[in-house]
């Protein structure tokens, strides 16, 4: 008999969404068990605190099962997850449901109960009908088998604890015997009603603790959990996968026992194991491991184990292992066997019994344990490979035992590396799903029998799994691709590529594959008796062998059919054929018309025909003409060849006649081309010669001609023919006519259905742009090679993937090695990495939808109160009043509060209760014996409670609900505002609150020893929590009273030296404690006040912030993997991509254009055709169809006038705004829109008139690049324009007339992209011929809307440089014009003028060749009354060249006291003369840069930034880019460098903090200070690296490097100086390596260098340029050698360039400081280049971010 098998395992477990969570869990021990409120509160009706609970039961992929939304809400949860994981553990077997529909397979379900139904019916108004199909138990199993098409038995089973092992056995009984062929084996458990686990609780199961402790002492109940797991059990045969052979099974009752129907019977279980054992022929010793039952009850674990061992421990043995996996995750009940089985199979595959947890002390009852003859498995063991049994007993009696044998195979070894790249497919319902299906198969790419069971599961029809992908697993580049398939069927269509195909090297990577290799050798046997061997030309080719004709046929033939081959190989049928010329050849052998042999020789002939015609040269030519026009133009001799497309022929004729036609052509600006013909007119007049001698030739080839079918189209044969006897058949007359016919190439394009997956066979894609320009955009066009691409393999494999993407099933495995199918133990289970939709949320019973777990809104609670001395309530028999045992009055509370939780589903030890107005109306008088009913009725409208007795009325009361608001700290200023607002005008000695919350009623209060005071502080706090702002004075208090002692005793020490004591306000007691002092009953009324005396409070700050998001639609995976594809593609990779919408498609056709003098104008064509592509794209979309629209449209409508809106949209032809627009704002009910669509002509609006009568939305002319808007157009609240997808030429312009059609106050919502961003920038290249001026920054954009009178309240900026601008019209006012002062003069008078000046900007010009010696004092002067003028920016301004004179200005900044300088923002040095720019810099420095300078000055590409705060702490910015150290800086190392420097700064700045800033190779000084001075315990308060990191550094240094010979110190000395010299001088660089390569040494180099650049600065020290230039070669050499000692710990700030030079690309965003930092890293990019970023907007952006870091707390390293 066939062996059975488990083929096929998934599961959800406690805290484990797949069976990989859950192993990890079980292997390293992890507690399954939880304590939270997923499904109640914890301890909730007194239940233990923990359970097992999976982690999601709320969602489902109904949509995929077929499930109504209806039904899918009232269906069980138990069955929603059923339905998931019975579909994974198929596809875990490497089987496709698909294939097993109709099937003979069972359907066995373990199920106890569904608690679900109950809740889900528990209304009668309610129902639907659907809870009972998706609740019923039988509809376990049923809806399984209705779901995939089953026909064998399909059974629910309950035997309680056992139900779903028993389904197993009842399986594999069923398969054995025939009553089907396969199974479907599932168990499942949700905890949803608690009153279930109340009933175990009272029958004594469960464990207090909420844990089984199995098999140790302290066991003492099991704890409840839930899971669900399904098997796929088959016969061997079937099987794919083995996760274990089923040897046995069977199952036993109890029957009658004397102790009761749930104690376990031991004899049974015996009874059972031994006659399974025996009927299967395993002896005791063959038992490696037994998964018990092992609950951890008292009598449960004694009762099995102690069975256990007399069956298998009686002979001498190793110690038998046992383990229970309920110690793990609780005990899921009718689940638990599968639960055992799925810890047995994961055990067995990693080759390891996972542990139990809860073991320690062996359980005294259980002799075995301590004898050694059973050892429980604490710790993971090695999986020996012996029997392993399964237990499983029901608490009626129900017991049932497995017998499994591990798998026999192989274990998984590491596979050898593939020779070529693996095609992977995936399917799935999500791009999600598919994407980490094959980030998965990538981790595991080594494993070709994993990747060849995904492949085997990934036909899934389009329809259920909509989501397809592919990777090539081992490419040389990551290629992965996923999009959404169409979800209906899609024909597959060939088109067979004629002549201008070959090339060579053609079909050389494509030899690696066995398939084509073996097709090729083939067509070497077919071609044997010519002496050809294809096989040999195909690898030997150059350049000149495909000019041979019959080389050129054979070559071409030889492949397509080598490639049709493997398609079919695929399982690829195609549904129609199209060939274009000789390519028909290819077309009969993929219809089966032509043998392979015939094809191959048909081409021989027909290549050797034409050769041996010795033809008048001939010539062809492709044009841009119409084939009517063609036929009309064309000159004597010159005929239309080869109709390729409407407006593309192929002409053909003499060569010089084609030569002068295409001449012609060109100065008449068509386009005409000559094309590669081997010097002959193919289908030409010319070609009749040849004709009989081919059809002689090709008769003896197709000697018995075949039919042609009707897929395959003819194009040598107009469709008016095709009945004709020449059409029908595939035979010599029908391929000589093709030759000697025209091709109509088009005429057969014709016939392609519109949603064809179209695959050009040929060698190199040529046919491509004609497909795409011919077809139908929703075609797929794919090609298979392509000509020069660096890797046709990976070409062909990546776009065989894209055939399977686009919906047609493609079995890849058929190109490999077969994998030996069963795979071996320990492949990768696939069944975890399966995902679903799970966007949806269905619904899930809580406890207040079962009626045992709520009391009703007004239904009664009855309790009775029982007085017999066993009852929990006979101590109430103490509660003796006058002789009478009362029921107490506290009682009825507890009661109504035990009824009110009960009505929440609280827990009363942890939920606060409040009883207010509480009446006792009459007393209930307790029985000695008997009982009492009490009834409890809560009233939820009026939150009132009754309790009555024999419908007496008892008590009644109210449990009121309080609004609890957040508690909020109050600072003594606010508290004082507030107060005064109510009249208070408190002095500072009575201003005593220091602070309190918003609710008045705790605080501190301020102690001065002033008991006045004090106490009246006291009563200003009873004021702050009163509502309303009433003034009230103090009328009464009921007492007061001070303990002096006690008062000091409370007095503690608050901020700044005061002393304070906390207040507290008892409103409830009505008194208020402060240290010693309590004040009772105060009364205060409400007193009159003067109105006249009280001034209107004043508003002191109102502050507009723009709501700015600067990073949408980060999340969506979909948009970045678009915009990566639009950025990364290469021209291969865009190849097949016309399939896509939007960019990607429109950059695919324009890859298809030929490079010709008529490029540009094909383009501009070809993007006007596509201009679709760019409407409806991705991402230009993304932010209108985002939230961001709705953001900006809620915040013009929220800011209008209230009930109507006016929206004007411009330019709406191409921008549709209002297709999203007018949507969304209809949301609104009573909003009255009108909304006017305009273009620059109504004509342009036709195409969407439907659309927008529909909407109710009227059209009107303006064109806003002409002039601003007029009439009906002017006076809109909202004026809306998307100029995203085209060129705005006037972008100024364009703003100003927008604005002109806003009404003031109006709003104008502009959609665009930036400039600086890959998007705008292809965008505007593709629409404007590079022309983009049109294009700007944000700060651009934001400048023209100031100059319009517009501020920007909202701006949403995606990731990618789209954005939405809302901006609001301003009220026009006169603008405050800076003072512009001039302090030329020496009379310094303008200083006076500065003292009376308030909150205006100032400017001081002066020119620097006019300063004085006296400017000196002046500066000073001027600088000591800055501190007078704290609200005036001044701003100083040099207009002057850099020369001798800036010394001058050196020697006044170095004399200047920097503590008396309140602010100086920047000093921006203009240089008019940039070619003395470097020259000035190291004067500049050569003089400064002493350490005792007061400063050290850096200059930084023009700037000098000098930050001064308060407490004189400097920011050192290093500059290392020309920058010359002083002579006694040491150069041989950063380290040493920078510890110089050190010692430099501490002789200006003794200690800390220090700041530092560092640029380009300077920052490497910086970071190295900064560290040092951490290992000394220095601070260091800021780093700021300008463009630079060790990384960067390490970049330049290493690409210098690759330029020289290693060892060659004078070739490293060249290339240093060599880039020193042309920081001075336009020399170019190969001449300057001529000059001082060949000289002998350093020195030598650096003197021709000093030469080279004084020849042009004449006043410039040579010294100090020889100086300069040696430091610069040895500062070179010491950044190459710097890496980093330790991590920096600090936080680093790093101002970064936009446009990354080549040394940043690559690093990261944050150039790797990552690497070397513990503290933040923030990163700021910055408008510019390496050098650029430092001058204009750059500089100001810079300043700005500095000035804020400098001016905001800092953050702790801890925190960073």
């Amino acid at each position: 008999m066939e062996d059975i098998v488990i083929a096929g395992i998934s599961g959800r477990l406690p805290e484990s969404n797949n069976l990989e969570e859950f192993w990890l869990n079980l292997f390293n021990g992890v507690d399954m068990v939880t304590e939270d409120d997923r499904r109640w509160k914890p301890g909730l009706y007194g239940l233990p605190q923990r359970n097992g609970k999976l982690k999601e039961i709320d969602r489902f992929d109904a949509a995929f099962f077929g499930v109504h939304p209806k039904q899918a809400h009232t269906m069980d949860p138990q069955l929603r997850l059923m339905l998931e994981i019975s579909y994974e553990a198929i596809v875990d077997g490497g089987i496709n449901p698909v294939s097993m529909r109709g099937s003979k397979t069972g359907v066995y379900i373990g199920v106890s109960g569904s608690e679900a139904g109950e809740a889900f019916s528990k209304d009668p108004e309610e129902l639907l009908g659907y809870s009972m199909t998706g609740c019923q138990r039988a509809m376990f199993a049923n809806r399984l088998s209705y779901f995939f098409d089953f026909n064998g038995p399909s059974t629910a089973i309950d035997t309680a604890c056992s139900s779903s092992l028993l389904a197993l056995e009842n399986a594999f009984n069923a398969i054995r015997h025939g009553q089907c062929d396969a199974a479907l084996v599932g168990g499942v458990n949700l905890l949803l009603k608690p009153n279930t686990s109340v009933q175990f609780m009272k029958l004594g199961m469960l464990s207090p603790e909420g844990a089984c402790k199995s098999f140790d002492a302290s066991g003492n109940g099991y704890c409840r959990s839930e899971a669900a797991v399904a098997v796929l059990l088959t016969k061997k045969s079937m099987a794919k996968r083995i996760y274990s052979t089923v040897l046995n099974a069977g199952n036993n009752t109890d029957g009658y026992k004397e102790q009761g129907v749930t104690f376990p019977s031991g004899e049974m279980q015996q009874r059972l194991v031994r006659s399974l054992y025996q009927d299967a022929n395993i002896t005791p010793e063959q038992v490696e491991y037994i998964e018990a039952h092992g609950t951890g009850t008292k009598v449960g674990d004694p009762q099995e184990v102690n069975g256990i061992v007399s069956v298998f421990c009686q002979s001498q043995r190793d110690p038998l292992l046992i383990g229970s996996t309920k110690s793990n995750m609780g005990h899921p009940e009718p689940a638990s066997g599968l639960a055992a089985l799925a810890k047995v199979v994961l055990s067995l595959e990693h080759g390891v019994w996972a542990p139990n947890i809860h073991f320690h002390d062996p359980n005294p009852d259980i002799p075995a344990l301590t004898d050694g003859r059973v050892h429980v498995v604490s710790e993971p063991i090695p999986v020996r490979g012996g029997i392993v049994g399964i237990n499983s007993f029901g608490f009626g009696g129900s017991n049932v035992h497995v017998i499994l044998r591990p798998h026999g195979s192989k274990s998984l070894a590491q596979a050898a590396q593939p020779s070529v790249p693996r095609l992977l497919q995936a399917s799935g319902r999500t791009e999600e799903a598919v994407t980490s299906l094959l980030n998965n198969a990538q981790q595991h790419k080594d494993n070709p029998s994993y990747l060849s069971l995904l492949n085997d599961v990934s036909g899934v029809p389009t329809a259920g799994m909509p989501y397809r992908g592919y990777a090539l697993i081992g490419a040389q580049g990551e290629l992965t691709e996923v999009q959404q398939a169409q979800p209906t069927p899609r024909p597959l269509w060939y088109i067979c590529s004629g002549m201008g195909t070959q090339w060579a090297g053609m079909g050389r990577s494509l030899m690696q594959l066995p398939e084509f290799r073996e097709s090729i050798q083939r067509s070497d046997v077919a071609l044997k008796d010519t002496g050809l061997c294809v096989s040999r030309l195909l690898m030997d080719a150059d350049e000149s062998t495909f000019e041979d004709t019959v080389h050129a046929f054979v070559g071409l033939a030889a492949i397509q059919v080598a490639q049709i081959d493997m398609l079919q190989k695929m399982g690829l049928q195609p549904d129609g054929i199209v060939g274009h010329s000789v390519g028909e050849l290819a077309c009969g052998y993929g219809d089966g018309s032509l043998s392979h042999s015939e094809a191959i020789l048909a081409a021989y002939w027909r290549g050797r025909c034409i050769k041996e015609a010795n033809l008048p040269p001939g010539g062809m030519a492709a044009v841009g003409l119409t084939w009517e026009e063609c036929k009309a133009q064309c000159p004597q001799g010159v005929v239309p060849a080869c109709h390729n497309a409407e407006n593309t022929v192929t002409i053909s004729g003499p060569q010089d006649s084609v030569s002068k036609f295409v001449a012609q052509l060109k100065e008449s600006g068509v386009f005409a081309k000559e094309v590669r013909s081997a010097g002959v007119a193919f289908h030409s007049y010319y070609m009749a010669s040849i004709a009989p001698a081919l059809l002689c030739a090709l008769q003896n080839v197709i000697k018995s001609p075949r039919p042609r079918s009707a897929r395959w189209i003819s194009t040598s044969i107009p469709q008016t023919d095709w009945e004709s006897p020449l059409a029908l058949y595939s035979s010599a007359e029908y391929h000589v006519n093709n030759l000697v016919s025209p091709v109509l190439f088009q005429e057969g394009l014709n016939f392609v259905p519109d949603n064809a997956v179209v695959v050009e066979i040929a060698p190199h894609a040529l046919l491509q742009a004609i497909l795409k320009r011919s077809l139908k955009p929703t075609c797929s066009i794919l090609p298979l090679v392509k000509r020069g691409h660096a890797n046709n393999l990976e070409f062909f494999l990546s776009h065989v993937g894209k055939i399977y993407m686009n919906g047609i099933n493609v079995d890849s495995n058929k190109l490999y090695p077969t994998v030996e199918y069963p795979v071996p133990t320990g492949t990768p289970l696939i069944s975890p990495h399966i995902q679903w939709d799970h966007s949806q949320v269905w619904d899930v019973p809580k406890v207040e939808d079962f009626p045992a777990g709520s009391g009703g809104s007004t239904s009664a609670t009855v309790y009775n109160i029982d007085m017999n001395p066993e009852s929990p309530d006979y101590y109430m028999i103490g509660h003796c009043i006058d002789g009478r045992v009362l029921y107490p009055a506290t009682g009825y509370l507890v009661l109504a509060w035990r009824t009110l939780m009960r009505s929440l589903g609280a827990v009363m030890e942890h939920t606060p209760v409040i009883f207010e107005d509480v009446t006792i109306h009459r007393a209930t008088i307790l029985p000695k014996t008997g009982s009492v009913q009490l009834e409890v009725r809560l009233m939820p409208a009026t939150n009132r409670f009754e309790v009555s007795e024999n419908g007496n009325l008892a008590v009644s009361g109210e449990f009121p609900t309080h609004d609890h608001t957040d508690i909020l700290a109050v600072s003594a200023r606010d508290i004082y505002k507030e107060l005064r607002l109510r009249g208070y005008d408190y002095g500072k000695t009575f201003q005593g609150i220091l602070e309190s919350n918003n609710s008045g009623d705790y605080g501190k209060l301020h102690w001065t020893g002033n008991w006045v005071t004090f106490l009246d502080t006291m009563l200003q706090m009873i004021v702050v929590g009163l509502s309303g702002r009433s003034l009230r004075l103090p009328t009464r208090i009921r007492s007061v009273c001070v303990d002096p002692r006690l008062h000091e005793e409370r007095v503690n020490e608050y901020a700044d030296d005061q002393k304070a004591v906390d207040v507290h306000v008892n409103r409830y007691l009505d008194n208020i404690t402060a240290g010693g002092v309590e004040i009772c009953g105060l009364h205060a009324t409400v007193a009159p006040r003067r109105q006249q005396q009280q001034t209107p409070p004043t508003l002191e700050e109102f502050a507009f912030v723009p709501c700015v998001d600067s990073d949408c639609l980060r999340t969506s995976e979909k948009l970045g993997d678009q915009l990566r594809h639009c950025k990364g593609a290469t021209e291969s990779q865009l190849i097949g991509a016309e399939a896509e919408k939007g960019l990607l498609r429109l950059l695919s056709v324009l890859c298809g254009l030929e490079l010709n003098g008529n490029l540009r104008s094909e383009l501009e064509q070809t993007v006007e055709k596509e201009r679709d592509c760019l409407l409806q794209d991705p991402l230009l979309n993304g932010l209108l169809d985002s939230q961001a629209l709705r953001h900006c449209l809620d915040t013009a409508l929220e800011n209008s006038t209230p009930g109507k809106l006016k929206v004007v949209e411009a330019l709406a032809a191409d921008g549709h705004v209002f297709s999203r627009a007018v949507g969304l704002l209809n949301i609104q009910p009573m909003l009255r829109l009108d909304y006017t669509a305009s273009d620059v002509s109504i004509d342009q609006l036709s195409a969407h008139q439907s659309s927008l009568e529909e909407q109710g939305i009227s059209t009107a002319q303006w064109d806003p690049l002409q002039g601003p808007a007029t009439g009906s157009l002017d006076g809109a609240d909202l004026v809306v324009c998307n100029c995203a997808t085209g060129h705005t030429a006037n972008p100024a312009l364009l703003i100003e007339n927008l604005t002109s059609a806003a009404r003031e106050g109006g709003f104008v919502l502009l959609h665009t992209l930036l400039r600086g961003d890959t998007l705008g920038e292809t965008v505007a290249f593709l629409t404007s011929q590079n022309n983009q001026e049109g294009l700007l920054t944000q700060t651009e954009w934001e400048e023209l809307f100031q100059k319009a009178s517009l501020n920007v309240v909202m701006l949403r900026k995606s990731f990618y440089g789209s954005a939405l601008f809302l901006c609001h019209q301003r009220q026009q006012s006169p603008q405050d014009q800076p003072i512009l002062i001039f302090v030329d003069p020496t009379d310094y008078k303008w200083v006076e003028t500065l003292k009376v000046i308030n909150k205006v900007s100032i400017k001081l010009k002066f020119t620097i060749s006019k300063l004085q010696p006296s400017l000196r004092w002046h500066m000073q002067h001027l600088a000591n009354h800055l501190v007078l003028l704290l609200q005036v920016c001044i701003h100083f301004e040099y207009n002057a060249h850099i020369s001798n004179s800036n010394q001058q200005l050196i020697d006044m900044l170095k004399s200047l006291p920097y503590n008396n300088f309140f602010f100086l923002s920047f000093l921006i040095i203009r240089c008019h003369n940039m070619g003395e720019k470097h020259l000035s810099l190291l004067r500049f420095h050569h003089d400064i840069n002493h350490a005792n300078s007061v400063y050290i000055y850096i200059y930084l590409c023009l700037m000098i930034f000098l930050f001064i705060c308060s407490n004189s702490v400097l920011l050192y910015i290093f500059l290392f880019y020309v920058f010359c150290p002083s002579v006694a800086a040491p150069l041989d190392s950063i380290q040493n460098l920078a510890a110089y420097y050190i010692e430099c700064v501490r002789q200006v700045q003794p200690e800390g903090p220090y700041r530092f800033a560092g640029y380009s190779f300077g920052a490497c000084v910086a970071f190295e200070m900064c560290s040092q001075l951490q290992a000394a315990k220095c601070p260091v308060e800021y780093l700021f690296l300008f463009d630079g990191s060790h990384s960067y550094v390490a970049a330049y240094t290493q690409r210098y490097r690759a330029k020289l010979t290693p060892g060659k110190e004078s070739e490293a000395e060249t290339e240093a100086l060599c880039a020193f010299i042309q920081q001075f001088t336009g020399i170019e660089y190969n001449k300057l390596l001529e000059t001082l390569l060949p000289l002998s040494d350093l020195e030598a180099r650096v003197n021709k260098a000093v030469d080279l650049i004084t020849s042009s600065h004449k006043n410039v020290s040579r010294d100090m340029l020889h100086f300069a230039a040696s430091t610069f070669y040895h500062k070179l050499k010491a950044a190459d050698r710097y890496v980093p000692a330790s991590k920096y710990h600090g936080n680093v700030t790093l101002l970064r360039a936009k446009a990354s030079s080549e040394y940043g690309d690559g690093l990261g965003s944050d150039y790797k400081l990552h690497e070397v930092c513990d503290g933040k890293v923030s990163v700021h990019v910055i408008e510019g280049d390496h050098q650029t970023f430092l001058e204009g907007e750059g500089v100001e952006s810079i300043s700005g971010i500095i000035h804020s870091s400098l001016a905001e707390p800092r953050v702790s390293t801890r925190e960073g």
